[in-house]
């Protein structure tokens, strides 16, 4: 019988000993809150850990991204954390008794050690309070020297005899500021001239766009013609090889019935490189190779256009009907067609 019990401990111990060998094989399934993502959204919210109402043991931390908030405890010197409760919602609904004292047992979430609570945003409306609470525990030479209870300490006290308090949080704003570049159309050569050589220190071209041109390209190409778009990465250089094309504006010249037959354009920004969106669009259309400014002095700068709007987020964008004044121009005008493109993010 003793042999028996011998050869059973013996299996145990080799079985034992066999997982202390293979230990590095043992998958262990972390917690939730201590796993998360945290990619968060402008600056957190941190306020300070009281214990026993004067002591500052740590700190509460409150910070969201685009779908969660974390709310994460941290203590400081010899303070740990052996209990944590959280209510995070609207304050008329912070579980309280009758007289204004906080009724810790009844917070939703809870835990025993400093790992962030995870709470989905969807759950909340766009501001809330947080009441953080806590037992800290002061602990030397590995024993517990005292033991007190903490909140993270806003400018909000519950109004009952039992102390405690709490703070507001809004949402924050994910929002992440986008890398844009302007972007100007180059129309033909021999009628497009560079800026600089109008003693401007922008890069880009002003347009003569002349119907007549338009209008024998598409009869004999039976398409319409496509001004490239291109952003500058290279200087102030004013030729086309200097430049990336991330797209193209198409121009259609017809008389438009809607307006006494004039000779009219139509323009339409395509952008063909997926890595970049419109985020605004704007351009000058008149007998002047370029605009003026409030003093009447000549510019090149898009505040003064003819046409803008912005706010886009498309790859394309159609400009609404330029008609020619036939009789003061002859069909033809100056054109700078110019758009703010931004990077977009995958």
């Amino acid at each position: 019988m003793k042999k028996n019990y011998l050869w059973s401990y013996s299996l145990v111990a080799l079985f034992l000993l066999c997982i202390a060998c293979n230990s590095e094989d043992v998958n262990f399934e972390f917690n939730e809150k201590s796993s998360a993502q945290q990619t968060t959204c402008e600056d957190a919210k941190i306020v300070t850990l009281i214990a026993g109402q004067h002591i500052d043991a740590g700190t509460v931390t409150v910070t969201n991204d685009e779908e969660n908030l974390y709310v994460t405890y941290q203590t400081n010197d010899d303070w740990s954390i052996s209990e944590t409760h959280l209510y995070v919602g609207p304050e008329e609904d912070i579980p309280q008794t009758r007289s204004g004292n906080p009724k810790i047992g009844h917070f939703p979430y809870h835990g025993d050690n400093n790992d962030p609570f995870v709470i989905p945003l969807s759950d909340l409306n766009d501001c809330f309070v947080i009441v953080a609470h806590a037992v800290v525990n002061k602990i030397v030479d590995g024993e517990i020297k005292q033991s007190e209870t903490a909140f993270g300490c806003g400018d909000k006290e519950f109004s009952g005899k039992r102390w405690g308090c709490y703070f507001e949080y809004c949402k924050k704003d994910c929002e992440v500021e986008k890398e844009c570049v302007d972007a100007k159309g180059l129309f033909y050569k021999p009628l497009s001239l560079c800026f600089s050589e109008g003693g401007f220190s922008e890069w880009g071209w002003t347009n003569l766009i002349k119907f007549i041109i338009l209008d024998e390209y598409q009869n004999n190409n039976g398409k319409n013609w496509q001004m490239p778009l291109y952003i500058n990465e290279e200087g102030e250089q004013c030729t086309e090889q200097d430049k990336i094309q991330i797209g193209y504006i198409e121009l259609n010249v017809f008389y438009d019935a809607d307006n006494n037959n004039l000779p009219s354009l139509s323009a339409e920004y395509i952008l063909t490189d997926s890595s970049y969106e419109l985020s605004e669009v704007s351009f000058y259309f008149g007998f002047d190779k370029y605009p003026t400014d409030s003093e009447g002095n000549f510019t090149t700068s898009p505040e003064y256009y003819t046409y803008k709007v912005d706010n886009l987020d498309g790859n394309d964008f159609k400009l609404p009907t330029i008609a020619f004044d036939k009789e003061k121009l002859g069909a033809y005008s100056y054109f700078i067609p110019h758009a703010k493109v931004c990077k977009t993010t995958m």
